[in-house]
Protein backbone atom coordinates (compact mmCIF):
# COMPACT_ATOMS: atom_id res chain seq x y z
CA UNK A 1 0.00 0.00 0.00
CA UNK A 2 1.01 3.67 -0.32
CA UNK A 3 -0.24 7.04 0.20
CA UNK A 4 -3.18 7.84 -2.43
CA UNK A 5 -2.29 10.69 -4.62
CA UNK A 6 -4.29 13.85 -5.11
CA UNK A 7 -4.59 14.92 -8.47
CA UNK A 8 -1.75 12.68 -9.77
CA UNK A 9 0.47 13.95 -7.47
CA UNK A 10 2.41 11.89 -4.93
CA UNK A 11 2.82 13.91 -1.89
CA UNK A 12 4.52 10.88 0.45
CA UNK A 13 7.77 11.99 0.18
CA UNK A 14 6.97 15.73 1.17
CA UNK A 15 4.46 14.10 4.38
CA UNK A 16 7.22 12.02 5.38
CA UNK A 17 9.91 14.30 5.03
CA UNK A 18 8.32 16.98 7.04
CA UNK A 19 7.14 14.29 9.71
CA UNK A 20 10.79 12.78 10.02
CA UNK A 21 9.19 10.08 9.03
CA UNK A 22 11.95 8.57 6.47
CA UNK A 23 13.01 4.94 7.27
CA UNK A 24 10.54 2.31 5.60
CA UNK A 25 12.35 -0.39 7.76
CA UNK A 26 10.52 1.42 10.69
CA UNK A 27 7.83 3.94 9.69
CA UNK A 28 6.08 5.55 12.61
CA UNK A 29 3.18 6.32 10.87
CA UNK A 30 1.59 3.75 8.19
CA UNK A 31 -0.01 4.59 5.07
CA UNK A 32 -2.79 3.11 5.93
CA UNK A 33 -3.26 6.09 8.76
CA UNK A 34 -2.42 8.25 5.89
CA UNK A 35 -4.59 7.05 4.13
CA UNK A 36 -7.55 7.21 6.44
CA UNK A 37 -6.99 11.07 7.49
CA UNK A 38 -6.18 11.95 3.58
CA UNK A 39 -10.15 10.74 3.19
CA UNK A 40 -11.01 12.32 5.87
CA UNK A 41 -9.15 15.85 4.77
CA UNK A 42 -11.71 15.21 0.84
CA UNK A 43 -14.98 14.95 2.69
CA UNK A 44 -14.10 18.29 4.65
CA UNK A 45 -12.25 20.04 1.54
CA UNK A 46 -15.29 18.50 -0.62
CA UNK A 47 -17.40 20.89 1.63
CA UNK A 48 -15.47 23.88 0.15
CA UNK A 49 -14.63 22.91 -3.39
CA UNK A 50 -17.05 20.20 -3.88
CA UNK A 51 -17.36 17.55 -7.22
CA UNK A 52 -20.78 18.64 -9.54
CA UNK A 53 -22.71 15.59 -10.53
CA UNK A 54 -25.95 15.46 -12.59
CA UNK A 55 -28.33 12.59 -12.01
CA UNK A 56 -31.89 12.26 -13.79
CA UNK A 57 -34.86 11.53 -11.85
CA UNK A 58 -38.18 9.76 -13.26
CA UNK A 59 -41.02 11.07 -11.27
CA UNK A 60 -44.42 9.38 -11.49
CA UNK A 61 -47.78 10.49 -11.16
CA UNK A 62 -49.02 11.71 -7.59
CA UNK A 63 -45.29 10.78 -6.09
CA UNK A 64 -43.91 13.66 -4.18
CA UNK A 65 -41.19 12.30 -2.26
CA UNK A 66 -37.97 10.56 -4.17
CA UNK A 67 -34.81 9.07 -3.01
CA UNK A 68 -31.49 11.26 -3.64
CA UNK A 69 -28.18 9.64 -4.84
CA UNK A 70 -26.35 8.12 -1.92
CA UNK A 71 -23.48 10.31 -2.18
CA UNK A 72 -25.41 13.82 -2.47
CA UNK A 73 -24.27 16.79 0.00
CA UNK A 74 -26.63 19.48 -1.11
CA UNK A 75 -28.79 20.61 -4.25
CA UNK A 76 -27.27 23.14 -6.87
CA UNK A 77 -30.36 23.17 -9.12
CA UNK A 78 -33.17 21.08 -9.07
CA UNK A 79 -35.19 21.05 -12.72
CA UNK A 80 -38.23 19.97 -12.05
CA UNK A 81 -41.22 21.29 -13.87
CA UNK A 82 -44.96 21.22 -14.23
CA UNK A 83 -46.66 19.46 -17.41
CA UNK A 84 -48.42 22.24 -19.19
CA UNK A 85 -50.22 22.29 -22.75
CA UNK A 86 -47.52 24.27 -24.97
CA UNK A 87 -50.68 25.04 -27.24
CA UNK A 88 -50.68 28.08 -24.15
CA UNK A 89 -47.90 29.44 -26.15
CA UNK A 90 -49.96 30.17 -29.79
CA UNK A 91 -51.76 33.21 -28.79
CA UNK A 92 -48.31 34.70 -27.94
CA UNK A 93 -46.74 34.32 -30.99
CA UNK A 94 -45.51 37.51 -33.38
CA UNK A 95 -47.83 36.57 -35.75
CA UNK A 96 -50.56 37.44 -33.23
CA UNK A 97 -51.87 40.33 -35.77
CA UNK A 98 -51.72 40.16 -38.76
CA UNK A 99 -49.25 41.72 -41.21
CA UNK A 100 -47.50 42.50 -38.27
CA UNK A 101 -45.02 41.22 -35.46
CA UNK A 102 -44.92 42.42 -32.14
CA UNK A 103 -41.27 43.70 -32.69
CA UNK A 104 -42.80 46.07 -34.75
CA UNK A 105 -44.83 47.44 -31.53
CA UNK A 106 -42.71 47.54 -28.77
CA UNK A 107 -45.59 47.88 -26.34
CA UNK A 108 -46.78 44.37 -28.18
CA UNK A 109 -43.74 42.74 -27.38
CA UNK A 110 -43.08 43.98 -23.53
CA UNK A 111 -47.08 42.42 -23.27
CA UNK A 112 -45.95 38.91 -24.80
CA UNK A 113 -42.69 38.64 -22.82
CA UNK A 114 -44.43 39.20 -19.75
CA UNK A 115 -46.64 36.48 -20.55
CA UNK A 116 -44.17 34.47 -21.43
CA UNK A 117 -42.44 34.66 -17.96
CA UNK A 118 -45.29 34.68 -16.18
CA UNK A 119 -46.15 31.12 -17.77
CA UNK A 120 -42.58 29.78 -17.34
CA UNK A 121 -42.77 30.94 -13.14
CA UNK A 122 -46.19 29.24 -13.25
CA UNK A 123 -44.37 25.79 -14.38
CA UNK A 124 -41.74 26.05 -12.38
CA UNK A 125 -42.32 23.17 -9.61
CA UNK A 126 -40.85 23.85 -6.19
CA UNK A 127 -38.85 21.46 -4.40
CA UNK A 128 -36.99 20.57 -0.89
CA UNK A 129 -34.32 18.65 0.48
CA UNK A 130 -35.11 16.29 3.95
CA UNK A 131 -32.77 14.04 5.55
CA UNK A 132 -35.53 11.47 6.32
CA UNK A 133 -39.02 10.42 5.42
CA UNK A 134 -40.19 9.13 9.08
CA UNK A 135 -37.96 9.34 12.16
CA UNK A 136 -36.80 5.72 11.73
CA UNK A 137 -35.21 5.78 8.44
CA UNK A 138 -32.04 7.25 7.07
CA UNK A 139 -30.35 8.91 3.99
CA UNK A 140 -32.10 12.53 1.79
CA UNK A 141 -34.99 12.69 -0.11
CA UNK A 142 -36.51 15.32 -2.86
CA UNK A 143 -40.12 16.40 -2.24
CA UNK A 144 -41.42 17.86 -5.25
CA UNK A 145 -44.69 20.17 -4.87
CA UNK A 146 -47.38 19.98 -6.37
CA UNK A 147 -46.72 16.73 -7.01
CA UNK A 148 -46.52 15.82 -10.59
CA UNK A 149 -49.68 15.57 -12.82
CA UNK A 150 -48.65 13.55 -16.18
CA UNK A 151 -47.59 9.87 -16.28
CA UNK A 152 -43.95 8.65 -16.07
CA UNK A 153 -41.45 11.05 -16.98
CA UNK A 154 -37.94 12.54 -16.00
CA UNK A 155 -35.55 15.66 -14.17
CA UNK A 156 -32.08 16.50 -14.10
CA UNK A 157 -30.43 17.98 -10.91
CA UNK A 158 -27.61 19.43 -10.57
CA UNK A 159 -26.19 18.00 -6.86
CA UNK A 160 -22.80 18.59 -5.01
CA UNK A 161 -20.96 15.20 -3.72
CA UNK A 162 -17.61 14.76 -2.28
CA UNK A 163 -14.88 13.99 -4.55
CA UNK A 164 -14.36 10.07 -5.31
CA UNK A 165 -11.33 7.95 -5.23
CA UNK A 166 -10.45 6.63 -8.01
CA UNK A 167 -8.28 3.54 -7.59
CA UNK A 168 -5.64 5.07 -5.66
CA UNK A 169 -5.95 8.74 -6.85
CA UNK A 170 -8.06 12.02 -6.07
CA UNK A 171 -8.27 12.43 -10.16
CA UNK A 172 -11.57 15.12 -9.66
CA UNK A 173 -9.15 17.28 -7.21
CA UNK A 174 -6.66 20.09 -9.36
CA UNK A 175 -3.47 19.08 -9.15
CA UNK A 176 -2.52 22.27 -7.77
CA UNK A 177 -4.49 21.65 -4.48
CA UNK A 178 -2.38 18.51 -3.80
CA UNK A 179 0.03 20.85 -1.52
CA UNK A 180 -3.08 21.54 0.91
CA UNK A 181 -3.65 18.25 1.24
CA UNK A 182 0.30 17.02 1.89
CA UNK A 183 -0.50 20.02 4.49
CA UNK A 184 -3.26 18.68 6.70
CA UNK A 185 -1.59 15.05 6.51
CA UNK A 186 1.41 16.75 8.03
CA UNK A 187 -0.84 18.78 10.61
CA UNK A 188 -2.62 14.74 11.26
CA UNK A 189 0.68 13.34 11.91
CA UNK A 190 1.56 16.44 14.30
CA UNK A 191 -1.92 15.70 16.22
CA UNK A 192 -1.13 12.02 16.35
CA UNK A 193 2.31 12.62 18.02
CA UNK A 194 0.66 14.93 20.23
CA UNK A 195 -1.72 12.62 21.41
CA UNK A 196 0.05 9.87 21.94
CA UNK A 197 2.11 12.19 24.44
CA UNK A 198 -0.76 13.04 26.48
CA UNK A 199 -1.29 9.39 26.67
CA UNK A 200 2.63 9.02 28.63
CA UNK A 201 3.92 10.42 31.19
CA UNK A 202 3.94 14.33 31.16
CA UNK A 203 7.18 14.41 33.37
CA UNK A 204 9.57 11.71 34.63
CA UNK A 205 13.48 10.69 35.31
CA UNK A 206 15.11 8.30 32.51
CA UNK A 207 18.18 7.52 33.94
CA UNK A 208 20.24 11.18 35.41
CA UNK A 209 17.81 12.62 32.45
CA UNK A 210 14.98 14.52 33.43
CA UNK A 211 11.87 14.40 30.85
CA UNK A 212 9.24 16.64 30.47
CA UNK A 213 7.01 16.77 27.37
CA UNK A 214 3.83 19.30 28.14
CA UNK A 215 5.59 21.89 26.40
CA UNK A 216 6.10 19.44 23.65
CA UNK A 217 2.38 18.51 23.13
CA UNK A 218 1.42 22.42 23.12
CA UNK A 219 3.52 23.06 20.52
CA UNK A 220 2.61 20.67 18.48
CA UNK A 221 -1.22 21.15 18.06
CA UNK A 222 -0.08 25.14 17.31
CA UNK A 223 1.90 23.61 14.70
CA UNK A 224 -0.90 21.38 13.61
CA UNK A 225 -3.35 24.44 14.02
CA UNK A 226 -1.24 26.65 11.96
CA UNK A 227 -0.92 24.38 9.02
CA UNK A 228 -4.77 23.86 9.04
CA UNK A 229 -5.43 27.69 9.24
CA UNK A 230 -3.23 28.56 6.63
CA UNK A 231 -4.99 25.18 4.33
CA UNK A 232 -8.47 26.23 4.80
CA UNK A 233 -8.40 30.14 4.89
CA UNK A 234 -6.26 29.50 1.30
CA UNK A 235 -9.05 27.78 -0.21
CA UNK A 236 -11.50 30.47 1.15
CA UNK A 237 -10.16 33.19 -0.42
CA UNK A 238 -11.14 34.00 -4.01
CA UNK A 239 -8.45 33.39 -6.83
CA UNK A 240 -7.42 36.67 -8.32
CA UNK A 241 -5.54 36.74 -11.49
CA UNK A 242 -3.69 40.04 -13.15
CA UNK A 243 -3.09 40.48 -16.75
Amino acid sequence: MSIHTVGGVDITDYVRRELADTDPADYELTDAAFNDWLAHAVRVYSNHKPYIKEATITHVEDQDIYALPSDFLWMLDCQYRLDFDTDVYAPMEETTLAGYTTYDWPALDLIRRSLRLAYDNIGRGHWEVITCRVSYTSGKYLIIYPAPNDSVNTFTIRYACAHPLSGTDYHTIPPAHATCFAELLVAAGLRRRASQFLTQPMDYDAGQTRVRRGSAVEILYKQAEKREAAVWNGLRSPTIAVG
